[in-house]
């Protein structure tokens, strides 16, 4: 993300409409959205293109205060700070206030925490569609000359918004990196220009397995709440690195998701709309990390988890994490890899590192390693005339018995897309001959970390039920 873009951020009390606002910016359903109190806890960046407007916004977690220091749990503490961090952040805040309730002591301390900040501030006044500006007491926030009504939710104000984001970025001097058309597809940064490639990561798993940890430590620095407390993590975060790996030049999008549970386990509706959102944060990215407990290794939720990635044929690189409570680390791995071999077929050729994302060992350069690995094989193409001098040698050598003493045989093999492959036969074969046909072609190819898709094509006799009679 262009590091010189403007930053904006959406500041207010719990549940005036922040992330409703920062989804409608942004075109797309990125933050939940939920009545519940602190639905949002790590803070969201997108690059917004508004009008003419390119800047970076931030949603940052509602702000609150209690009559004591010591009621606040420690996750709350935590959440706090990080409303805090986007404030210092910021180049523009967008104080935002419910315009459908009286404003209170919150909205005085949010007020005097940005003034006393020193920041450019513009008050939003949200659900101004259904109460206008009269609950709004102006007493409480004396320090702001700029006042806008808006609708979240109907995008109404949304001119008005542009048009005085605008105004303060020149008069405060920050670059507006005006743009000609508003189509956030033809925006490019200007420090994707020279990286020569781009790579889209997300990690999953299972909640409480150190995801946020692992991605903390691989951008050294503290970007998402870490807790004991499970599903801690809700909207899933993202941010970038540039990284250099055997003289390759490689920005990283990194996407920490929240832990995905059974279906069966899942009761409240906003840890629903978090594994719909992980699942969807899947199918957009180009490699997998899958997370797992070195304590409980491989447990039906994980093998799901991995036949969700398959299935959408996604580069996979499985993290073994915890390693620092286990004893004897050799057996362990010997264990792993048998596991892989016998249960997760979709990997011919998995890819495992075994962290302690705790203390970050095995982290960063093995990752790197791996992720350049398995970006490669994904940008490789097959020529069909490639794929049958190298390949039929071996599978033509696989064969399966059919009815009428016949023998099912391969005759040729073609590339297709993402992995996959296109096998011509004469009989469909059994599944257990397609398993063969799959680890022939994934290690013949060296298909590291990807999963290989097998696409049959049954070329059979059409004058086996129609005989000629002489």
């Amino acid at each position: 993300m262009n590091s010189a873009l403007p930053k904006v951020a959406i500041v207010g009390r719990s549940n005036v409409g922040k992330s409703t606002l920062f989804n409608a910016l942004c075109r797309r359903k990125l933050a939940i959205v939920h009545d519940t109190l602190f639905v949002t806890r790590d803070i969201r960046k997108y690059k917004v293109v508004l009008d003419a407007l390119q800047f970076v916004l931030l949603d940052a977690p509602g702000y609150y205060v209690s009559e004591a220091e010591n009621e606040r749990r420690e996750l709350d503490k935590t959440i706090i700070a990080k409303c805090l961090k986007a404030i210092d952040e910021a180049d523009i805040v967008l104080f935002m206030i419910d315009g459908t309730s009286s404003t209170n002591v919150v909205d005085a301390e949010i007020a005097t925490l940005l003034y006393r900040m020193k920041k450019h501030v513009i008050v939003v006044v949200n659900k101004s569609d259904i109460g206008g500006i009269h609950n709004v007491d102006f007493s409480y926030i004396p320090y702001f000359d700029i006042v806008i009504p808006i609708s979240s939710l109907h995008r109404h104000g949304f001119a008005t918004l542009s048009r005085v984001l605008s105004d303060v970025m020149q008069r405060c001097g920050l670059s507006c990196d005006e743009v000609v058309s508003s189509d956030v597809a033809q925006v490019q940064d200007a420090d994707d220009i020279h990286l020569s490639r781009r790579c889209k990561i997300a990690i999953v798993g299972r909640p409480n397995v150190g995801k946020s940890t692992l991605f903390n430590n691989i951008l050294k620095t503290q970007r998402s709440i870490t807790s004991a407390v499970s599903h801690t993590t809700r909207d899933t975060v993202s941010d970038e690195m540039s990284v250099t790996v055997n003289g390759i030049d490689i920005l990283m999008e990194l996407n920490d998701t929240a832990g995905m549970r059974r279906k069966a386990n899942i009761e409240e509706s906003i840890e629903k709309a978090s594994v719909f959102q992980s699942i969807a944060t899947v199918r957009e990215v180009d490699i997998v990390v899958v997370v797992i407990e070195s304590e409980k290794l491989f447990e039906v939720q994980d093998l799901r988890i991995i036949q969700l990635c398959a299935k959408e044929k996604k580069g996979l690189i499985i993290v073994v994490n915890k390693m620092d409570l286990v004893s004897d680390a050799k057996r362990l791995q010997e264990e792993v890899h048998f596991i892989m071999r016998e249960k997760v077929n979709v990997l011919v050729l998995p890819v495992v590192l075994f962290t302690s994302a705790l203390y970050s060992k095995g982290i960063r350069k093995e990752l790197f390693d791996y992720v350049l690995a398995v970006a490669d094989v994904r940008k490789r193409k097959f020529a069909t005339s490639f794929l049958n001098r190298k390949l039929m040698p071996f599978l033509s050598c696989i064969t399966w018995r059919i009815e009428g003493n016949r023998t099912g045989r391969i005759k040729c093999i073609a590339y297709e897309k993402d992995i996959t492959f296109k096998v011509f036969v004469n009989k469909k074969p059994p599944l257990y001959k397609v398993q063969e046909i799959r680890n022939v072609v994934a290690s013949k190819l060296e298909l590291t970390g990807n999963p290989v898709s097998i696409v049959l094509s049954v070329n059979e006799n059409p004058y086996t039920t129609h005989l000629r009679k002489y």
